[in-house]
């Protein structure tokens, strides 16, 4: 069974997909079940969930958000309602209050760890494509250190991107086994021209009109440094 786990839709910042779109991608896919994870918001999960049971669709949605805390992103999943603790120790405790996960995203990537709250936590993503491959190297041993399960996140803001990466999980076990199970990966890597490309979509969805012209500004040196390679190869 296939599991796609972290990914942002128009209830983001950073993104404009819609969840019909992801529940399209699953159904061509043969993805069985998603974590939509909006930045802030289980609205996004929400939404889809809604969609699946409206039409009676082969899937399960759970419900989920990546929140923003004093020493990072966290995730919570399998929630009730929202979240709007600060702190991450207190934001795990929260999620947990409600029966749900909570999972540590791309922890070398604008994090501050701290035993204090990591011990809490339930499963570590091992795998983002938005990472670098030393940062998901370092993720994976963390969570063998840390005895903790791990998962591959597919941190999908574009359409694109939904492809990345996919969780295979053993068939007929309920979406909090599969999330805390052992699981095969298929990863790989977004591109700095998508990375760059919903930091425009967050310019534009929150009016900073700096953000837009400065990404723009390296949206088109990637692409100048992108053909004097291919030019420079060409011989």
């Amino acid at each position: 069974m296939k599991l796609l786990f972290h990914l942002h839709t128009h209830h983001s910042f950073d993104s404009m997909v819609k969840p019909a779109t992801i529940i399209e991608f699953a159904l061509v896919n043969g993805i069985r079940m998603i974590a939509i994870t909006d930045h802030g918001t289980i609205d996004g999960s929400v939404e889809a969930q809604n969609i699946v049971r409206e039409k009676e669709l082969p899937l399960e949605i759970i419900i989920g958000a990546e929140y923003l805390t004093d020493s990072g992103d966290i995730v919570g999943l399998f929630l009730k309602e929202e979240i709007r603790e600060k702190s991450a120790e207190k934001l795990i405790d929260q999620i947990h209050q409600q029966g749900g996960l909570a999972i540590l995203p791309h922890p070398y990537y604008h994090h501050t760890l701290s035993k204090s709250w990591l011990d809490k936590i339930d499963v570590i993503e091992v795998f983002n494509p938005r990472c670098t491959e030393a940062e998901n190297k370092q993720a994976a041993a963390l969570a063998k250190r840390n005895n903790k399960p791990g998962i591959c996140g597919v941190d999908a803001h574009l359409a694109s991107e939904l492809k990345l990466c996919v969780n295979t999980i053993e068939d007929q076990i309920s979406p909090r086994e599969a999330i805390l199970s052992e699981k095969e990966y298929t990863t790989s890597y977004t591109s700095k021209s998508n990375i760059l490309r919903s930091q425009i979509i967050k310019g534009y969805k929150t009016r900073n009109v700096a953000l837009i012209l400065m990404t723009l500004k390296s949206l088109v040196l990637v692409k100048v440094l992108k053909a004097l390679k291919r030019r420079g190869n060409n011989g």
